[in-house]
């Protein structure tokens, strides 16, 4: 009897183990084909993946090339005229509209006869090597002014800018460059006499903008900041006087004025080793009165022909 029951409990046993055995096996087969199923359908989403977001990619393009393609892009006028004198420091006007698609903003020159279609900046990053061209800073999300500085002759044209929408939008600045220059009123030769007060008056003529200085020259040296406080120097918006209280023989010569990237004038002065009138001899020309007789003039203008000699 006791050996029947353990003979029996016994093949329970082994019935039990082969049981969870073959229950074991049909997961990890079960498993293994999920396994695989994934393995042959990943390359197929990925691709679906890829095709949704290309879609999507183009659907987004789609609609900002809808937004850009509305509403106008710029402020500023088109076909301005901008004047600079060759020398001075210009900006020419690129004004947007702060709420518009305009893409990416560039600048760039006409083709002339002479020259192709030149591009100068992309974006706030200049394109070409000539560092005179840039965009004016501080830079600002609605304004996009080209800085040319110094402003050469060569650079007169039309310049062109641009906007990245869909179709382009654009201005043209025209940009004309004018050669300044200085002017001493009066004639070239000037008499005054001794003790007497100098008065030169140099006007700038065809100038876009103020000089950064104005240096008047006595012969070779420039007196703008002499310690004798006869020489007085006055500048405005029209250019600079130079005033000389009680001049001597010593201050004759030639006097220059030299305003910054313009084109300088001069003129020659005599004073004469008299002092029997306060007034000096102006020429006609500066409009000056001289109380002297006829008689004495002519004296006087003798010996000035005679010292200049």
């Amino acid at each position: 009897m006791i050996f029947l029951r353990s003979s029996f409990f016994i093949g329970l046993l082994q019935f039990t183990m082969l049981d969870c055995w073959d229950t074991k096996i049909r997961h990890h087969r079960k498993y293994d084909s999920i396994q695989e199923s994934k393995v042959e359908h990943r390359p197929s989403r990925i691709k679906e993946q890829f095709n949704m977001a290309w879609s999507r990619r183009h659907k987004l393009d789609d609609e900002a090339d809808k937004e850009i393609k509305s509403g106008p892009v710029f402020r500023s006028e088109n076909n301005t005229v901008v004047r600079a004198h060759s020398g001075s420091r210009t900006s020419l006007p690129c004004q947007i509209y702060k709420d518009s698609h305009h893409g990416v903003i560039t600048w760039g020159v006409l083709e002339r006869p002479d020259k192709p279609y030149t591009l100068l900046t992309v974006g706030d990053s200049p394109y070409t090597d000539n560092l005179r061209f840039s965009i004016e800073k501080p830079i600002r999300h609605d304004q996009w002014n080209l800085l040319i500085k110094p402003v050469e002759v060569e650079d007169s044209g039309l310049y062109e800018c641009q906007a990245t929408t869909h179709p382009p939008q654009s201005i043209i600045v025209k940009l004309v460059v004018l050669e300044a220059y200085a002017e001493i009123s009066g004639t070239k030769e000037k008499v005054f006499k001794s003790e007497s007060k100098l008065q030169l008056v140099c006007a700038l003529r065809k100038a876009t903008s103020k000089p950064e200085y104005i240096f008047w020259y006595h012969n070779n040296r420039m007196i703008n900041y002499d310690s004798e406080s006869r020489i007085s120097v006055v500048e405005d918006m029209n250019g600079s006087t130079l005033t000389i209280y009680s001049v001597s023989v010593s201050q004759s010569g030639n006097y220059t004025c030299q305003p910054s990237n313009m084109k300088p004038d001069s003129v020659v002065v005599t004073i004469l080793a008299e002092s029997k009138s306060a007034n000096a001899l102006q020429d006609k020309a500066t409009g000056s009165s001289c109380h002297s007789s006829p008689l004495q003039l002519s004296i006087y203008m003798v010996a000035a022909l005679l010292l200049k000699n």
